[in-house]
């Protein structure tokens, strides 16, 4: 019977101390948590920023129509071809309208043979001065009329304004239309207008004149084309208003830029531009609004990165928000690195490592 008891004791013993070990091997380490993080040293490549929806636009955007009636009897280009400056994009029957020229020049050439007629009899006092100026009006109406006739006659060549692709063709061919109607659409995609409109708070932020030169001067802009937010191209700010509109109190802004290689651009395209400051101050450190987060206290806080990479919550004080960044006017003195995404997910002591990104 103690032998008995004596087993069962030993084999408890044994699954209990395995039960500790297994307990054991189950405790983890705490997860190191992977994040973004700003080094504020570099706080300046975050520094106030401003992003507005553009539209792109052909650099010059001309819907071209005859100046007179009539049939349509050729079109020298189809849609998407390349279109010279002063090349003839399509032209009218002009046999009614080279009638009318060549009628109206055989009457101005016999008034002014009438007039030189009647200056030599007026200058022999033949006749009198009256007669004279009669003639001469007669030629000056005859005149008029033979250049009205030969307008009209140019006039049925539809003719380039500038370098270009004949982006539409509106009516088909041989169609008969009417003077002013739309024929086609010429579009000069050498370089490219991004338009868009800047929120009346932000143009206050200038301080100095509302001008492309001195805007250029204190911002850099960009262009971003699709969803990839990573590629952006450089663009030249020529022209702000300044005057707003009634309705949206913003303020219409083009940029110009050029067409560059691996880029797909075409007018009506929607864009995303980006001003950037060119000079940051120390005074004025601006991090990603995303990087801030309140608690119950409604104060607001950002998670600081100590050298063993471990975060503490950290109280700031805010200042001007600047679309996708917000000024920090306090509370960043000794604080070197801040976590920028996850914010919501972490707790002091989490340890943390920076986000990689990975090369295709």
């Amino acid at each position: 019977m103690y032998l008995k008891v004596l087993v069962l004791s030993l084999i408890s013993t044994v699954v209990f101390t395995g039960c500790i070990e297994q307990e054991e091997t189950k405790i983890e380490k705490p997860k190191t948590k992977i994040v973004k993080i700003l080094d504020l040293k570099d706080s300046k490549k975050v520094l106030e920023s401003f992003e507005y929806p553009a539209q792109v636009e052909a650099l010059q955007d001309s819907t071209m129509a005859f100046e007179v009636s009539g049939k349509i009897v050729k079109f020298y280009y189809q849609e998407g071809q390349k279109v010279k400056k002063d090349s003839t994009i399509a032209r009218l029957d002009d046999t009614i309208y080279k009638a009318n020229y060549n009628s109206a020049r055989a009457n101005y050439n016999q008034a002014k043979k009438d007039y030189e007629r009647y200056q030599k009899l007026f200058e022999s006092k033949s006749v009198a001065k009256v007669e004279l100026e009669r003639q001469r009006q007669n030629l000056d109406v005859t005149k008029a009329a033979m250049q009205v006739a030969k307008k009209n006659l140019d006039e049925t060549k539809l003719v380039a304004e500038f370098d270009g692709i004949m982006a539409k063709k509106m009516v088909d061919d041989f169609a008969r239309v009417t003077a002013k109607q739309p024929i086609v659409r010429l579009q000069d995609n050498s370089s490219y207008k991004i338009k868009f409109f800047v929120p009346e708070s932000d143009v206050l932020e200038v301080k100095g004149e509302l001008t492309p030169k001195y805007i250029s001067s204190i911002a850099d802009f960009y262009v971003i084309l699709g969803a990839n937010k990573d590629k952006k191209y450089e663009a030249k700010l020529i022209d702000i208003s300044t005057t707003a509109e009634e309705v949206t109190r913003t303020f219409e802004s083009t940029l110009l830029i050029k067409p560059q290689k691996n880029m797909t651009i075409l007018p009506g395209m929607t864009a995303q531009v980006k001003a950037v400051a060119k000079e940051a101050t120390e005074q004025r450190v601006f991090i990603p609004y995303k990087s801030v987060f309140t608690d119950d206290t409604n104060f607001s806080f950002i998670w600081g990165v100590n050298e063993d990479n471990t975060v503490y919550k950290q109280q700031v004080t805010l200042g001007t928000v600047s679309k996708d960044s917000v000024q920090i006017v306090g509370g960043l003195e000794n604080v070197s690195k801040i976590v920028t995404s996850g914010v919501r997910f972490l707790k002091s002591g989490d340890r943390v490592k920076e986000y990689e990104k990975l090369d295709n």
